[in-house]
């Protein structure tokens, strides 16, 4: 009697479920025949990886594990997907990719700019044999993190186009200086601003669809090649940061080139918007 009073005990602390893994398969063993519990399951790869930046907010998720998962336990309540700055979960779809993969993908796209979002597996998630989620000793971290990209810069930077000089350096050349231009968003630094240069030959208006040079990044001179002798041109240089974003400066400045037996000299002729009538300088 006292046996099996002592076996009905041990059958009813086997089946006690785990607190907080409510979709875990409940195993209990025979006495008379111990069972070596299953191996472990790990997690060996989170995409995107822990600490991963600039993520695209339509990204999916997905998780391999070690070998096959229990599908029945991989549900919203095991498998949690953050948003830190909101502090919730997000809404979207887990589904079963392979046997040892999972995938998330949001109902909407992740947020931007630069919000982080944390990966979380619960300890109920099984592996088909019945082992264990084991997140600790896990090749890859659990729970993991990452963060997605920055809001696409749209703004152009600012550009007043302080012309320090316009020189013609021969009858076929016109060597060009501005001050820099700065990012409206700060993203370019001056060395990685470009500069278009754009050309025309009054009275006809200043081509702004092509330009006829774009200079190195950084560049705050230079000089335009492949003029006519003894000619008039009018240019218009833009800046442009590294986002391709270019100012709309339409201030112009005019130079003649030099005669093909001339000698070298300072021609500037006037500077004024292409919007107004151009001005003699004097």
């Amino acid at each position: 009697m006292d046996r099996t009073i002592r076996n009905f005990a041990l059958l009813a602390l086997a089946a006690v479920p785990v607190a907080g893994c409510r979709d875990a398969k409940l195993r209990s063993a025979s006495p008379s025949s111990p069972v070596v519990p299953p191996a472990s399951l790990l997690v060996s790869s989170v995409e995107p990886r822990d600490g991963a930046t600039g993520i695209d907010e339509k990204t999916t998720i997905r998780i391999r594990f070690s070998r096959a998962v229990d599908a029945t336990t991989i549900t919203a309540a095991t498998f949690h997907v953050f948003d830190e700055t909101l502090g919730r979960a997000v809404d979207g779809t887990i589904a079963i990719e392979g046997p040892s993969v999972i995938t998330f993908v949001p109902r909407d796209a992740f947020r931007t700019p630069s919000v982080w979002h944390r990966i979380e597996l619960e300890p109920c998630i099984r592996a088909a044999d019945g082992g264990g989620l084991d997140g600790a000793h896990s090749p890859a971290r659990i729970p993991s993190r990452f963060r997605t990209r920055e809001a696409p810069d749209a703004d152009p930077p600012y550009f007043f186009f302080f012309m320090r000089d316009a020189q013609a350096i021969g009858p076929t050349a016109v060597r060009l200086e501005w001050f820099p231009a700065v990012d409206a968003g700060y993203r370019t630094t001056p060395a990685e601003m470009a500069y278009a240069i754009y050309v025309g030959r009054p009275p006809e208006p200043v081509d702004l669809v092509a330009p006829h040079t774009v200079v190195d990044r950084g560049a705050t001179a230079a000089v335009v090649r492949g003029l006519e002798p003894d000619t008039v041109y009018s240019f218009i240089v833009r800046a442009r940061d590294l986002a391709g974003n270019e100012d709309d400066n339409e201030v112009a400045v005019a130079a003649r080139t030099l005669p093909a037996d001339a000698p070298l000299g300072l021609t500037i002729l006037w500077s004024a918007d292409v919007a107004a009538n151009l001005e003699p300088c004097g």
